[in-house]
Parts: C-alpha cells; structure tokens; sequence
C-alpha cells in the first residue's frame, strides 16, 4: 500500500488530541477504510488535474463518477 492512507474522522486521545485508530475488525472494515482514503485521495487528484485544465478538457464533477461504472 502506500503507507498510512486511512485517516478516521473521528479519533481523539484521552488528552483531546489525535490518536491512534484502533485496526480494523474483520475484512469489509478494512475494505471500507481503505476505499474511503482512495476515493478522498482519487478527489483531491481529481481538483488538482481540473485547475490545470481548461474547462473544455475536463469532464464536469456531477458526471465523473459515472466513468467508473
């Protein structure tokens, strides 16, 4: 994998601060952790590649996902 790519939104010490997500509980857990941090990390790649585009190379948000299925 490419190192730690699951970031729980909601994880927080004793102290208040970040911690240490717990592993996961079985395979789906895994998967959906997993599926989540690519899906953000696909998005994140996804607004970088638009703003360097114009906009008539670039396929609009509401319809990019439809590419994948």
């Amino acid at each position: 994998m490419n190192g730690n790519t699951i970031h729980p939104a909601n994880t927080t010490s004793a102290g208040g601060g970040p911690s240490v997500a717990a592993p996961p509980k079985g395979w789906r857990e895994f998967c959906e952790l997993h599926a989540i941090a690519t899906a953000r990390q696909l998005a994140g790649h996804y607004r970088s590649f638009a703003r360097e585009r114009s906009q008539h190379d670039v396929v609009p948000p509401e319809a990019f996902s439809k590419h994948f299925t």
